[in-house]
């Protein structure tokens, strides 16, 4: 026989299996596209998460803060320079974690605070009726805003508007 002629044992597979093998590769590389691209999108929804998470801690922080020094105010009748730099530290970075109402919120108690610190510094050195006044008025005015505190901070600080509820059970 010559060996133009000679084509080889028949191994012909069905075409069942042939079309299977064709597509083999096709079918595991979109499988593993699948896989990957689910991944990728569980990577991004814990960062958006964590990136949430983060900004609820510092949000808060404010939060307490801006309570603490309220409630200072109320019950010491005043605000030292000790209180108010642990205020500063507290707010720190404040006006970029808020906007609107509540970052004026924020720097409103910050200049009250100060001026009733500073009030009570020049009280101090001169004990004048007028200093006085200005530092029970301050002092009035701090205590006066512990009752929209929530409200102001409700709407960064409320876990249900981060979507991060449905995680864990009720």
């Amino acid at each position: 026989m010559p060996a133009a002629m000679w084509i080889g044992p028949m191994t012909e597979l069905p075409y069942w299996m042939q079309s299977i093998q064709a597509l083999g590769p096709t079918v595991v590389a979109i499988v593993a596209a699948f896989i990957a691209g689910y991944i990728a999108w569980r990577q991004w929804r814990t960062a958006h998460d964590r990136l949430s998470f983060d900004l609820y801690e510092k949000r808060f922080a404010v939060y307490e803060a801006v309570k603490n020094i309220i409630n200072t105010a109320y019950l010491h009748g005043g605000v030292t320079q000790g209180d108010l730099d642990a205020f500063y530290e507290g707010i720190r970075g404040a006006e970029f974690l808020f906007d609107g109402r509540t970052k004026n919120f924020v720097t409103n108690i910050r200049q009250m605070a100060w001026k009733a610190s500073s009030a009570r510094a020049r009280r101090q050195r001169s004990e004048t009726d007028k200093l006085i006044d200005e530092e029970q008025d301050i002092l009035n005015f701090l205590s006066g805003q512990a009752e929209g505190l929530e409200d102001m901070f409700r709407p960064y600080l409320d876990l249900s508007k981060a979507g991060l509820t449905g995680y864990w059970p009720r």
